[in-house]
């Protein structure tokens, strides 16, 4: 049997203000005083303004996923961990929506080690159990034919490539003190330039798109139902690219050059850890794993 308790609703504003700090604001925006009662009606554009001025609850923060033992938040993290937990915004502004934080509210790490990196590993599926693959970290239902790697791995790897080199070569600009204080702003913007109507996007914007066609390329397997576990990770740290060539971008245009730094840093972490993933899907017969960004 259910038993439902009706209390006034000054009472629980009264309560929610033991618990969350905020709540004073609340009962303020609600024109609402334990006092008062029911006396005072809803105010509803002020709630709703105040409100949205309001800090997020921290029970509200994406968890962090496959975290690392022994990493402490200090003082030099805090720029570092203001871009990880950013307001993302449903993903509207990402390359790929369907990445690993949209589809499990987790954050992966900044640098990604794959050992910790969890398989999929199914025991069924359609056509019967899933055997265990030669390399003891894989099955016959995930197993990505050679075929469909070569086919990926040939379209886009010089493209990600070309647009990695790029990156370097920013970064180079942008850390290269021989020329404080006059940045080449000019020649950096160029780098990041996102494209529009008549131009091109730059080889590091237009990589990003890439990427996510090389993930799905080299993991998804044709006997597993849906996206794997990697493939949402890769599309992730893509993301994390194309949001670290954005800040870059603003912050160029702004000749901030504390933040295009850090945010190059960002980007190169989140490359590197994208290489991460799909490395370990190409092998001698597919090309050559690629070189990390540095």
């Amino acid at each position: 049997k259910t038993w439902r308790i009706y209390l006034p609703m000054a009472t629980c504003l009264s309560l929610l203000s033991t618990i969350v700090p905020t709540a004073p604001l609340l009962v303020a925006a609600f024109g609402v005083s334990p006092q008062q009662g029911h006396q005072h009606q809803i105010d509803r554009r002020r709630a709703i303004s105040t409100i949205s001025s309001l800090p997020l609850i921290t029970t509200l923060t994406p968890t962090p996923a496959f975290s690392s033992e022994g990493e402490e938040t200090t003082a030099a993290t805090v720029e570092r961990i203001a871009f990880e937990k950013r307001n993302r915004n449903s993903n509207k502004n990402a390359v790929i929506r369907e990445d690993f934080w949209y589809m499990f509210n987790r954050v992966p790490p900044r640098k990604l080690d794959p050992a910790n990196l969890p398989r999929d590993d199914p025991k069924f599926n359609t056509w019967g159990t899933c055997a265990a693959g030669s390399d003891s970290s894989s099955n016959s239902c995930t197993y990505v034919p050679l075929k469909l790697r070569i086919a990926g791995y040939s379209k886009y790897s010089f493209l990600i490539s070309l647009g990695a080199r790029d990156y370097e070569t920013l970064g180079k600009l942008l850390n290269n003190e021989k020329q404080q204080p006059s940045i080449a702003w000019e020649e950096s913007a160029s780098y990041v330039d996102e494209g529009g109507p008549g131009r091109v996007p730059s080889p590091i914007f237009d990589s990003t798109r890439k990427m996510v066609l090389l993930a799905t390329a080299l993991l998804t397997s044709p006997n597993y139902s849906g996206p794997p576990r990697d493939l949402f990770v890769a599309r992730y740290y893509v993301n994390e690219v194309a949001f670290a060539a954005s800040e870059m971008r603003d912050a160029i245009d702004s000749r901030d050059i504390n933040r295009a730094r850090d945010a190059w840093e960002y980007g190169k972490d989140s490359w590197n850890s994208y290489y991460a993933v799909v490395n370990r899907a190409i092998v001698p017969k597919v090309g050559d794993k690629f070189e990390p960004v540095v």
